[in-house]
């Protein structure tokens, strides 16, 4: 067997300060909602920036969005040292890598990913990035790309219906967390269930 692994909030605990830096822009906008625009964006999450902010604000110019997506690239970098791996998800990876091929695929940029990879020391077969697709999830092209490379026998592992819905799409095993496991460790066990 083979996986897929998502990065933030599944590897990374990444969504708060993804949610927090959209909300530190938004608010320079003018834009002082922050009640909604969180509750929203929590439902947003897993799909590229630049998806994220036309879904908020469907009148803004590509140039708008372009603004916002740098500013918020810049108050994310800013903030980076706040984001931590999820507790194992180190061991159970080199685990994974043992029973065979892993794939990442986020909706993040690969600029922000090789900064992860960086950081945490992490090695994949393949990386697939907002930037390497036409359409990012919850669209099926970055897990096609996958399967290319792998074959169709996959578990997809993330944390929110945008990881989901194109797993299922495509046919492929899921598991999610916050649902079907709660930490990392119990992944394995998942997957011995599973088989």
């Amino acid at each position: 067997m083979n996986f897929i692994v998502d990065l933030d909030g599944t590897l990374i605990n990444s969504i708060p300060v993804h949610i927090d830096s959209f909300i530190r822009v938004f608010k320079r906008k003018g834009l002082d909602d922050e009640e909604r625009l969180r509750k929203k964006l929590k439902e947003l999450m897993g799909r590229p920036v630049k998806d994220i902010i036309k879904e908020l604000f469907s009148s803004l110019s590509e140039e708008e969005i372009e603004e916002i997506w740098k500013e918020k690239w810049e108050d994310t970098l800013k903030h980076f040292d706040e984001i931590e791996e999820m507790k194992g998800a180190t061991e159970v990876l080199n685990e994974l890598k043992k029973r065979g091929k892993v794939a990442l695929v986020t909706s993040s940029s690969r600029e922000f990913v090789e900064l992860v990879l960086k950081k945490f020391g992490w090695k994949f077969d393949l990386v697939v990035t907002s930037d390497d697709v036409e359409e990012g999830k919850p669209d099926t092209e970055p897990y096609e790309k996958v399967i290319e490379e792998f074959g169709r026998d996959i578990l997809v592992i993330g944390d929110t219906e945008n990881d989901e819905v194109p797993a299922k799409k495509l046919g492929l095993k899921f598991l999610r967390f916050g649902r079907d496991v709660r930490e990392w460790r119990e992944v394995l066990d998942f997957i011995k269930v599973k088989k």
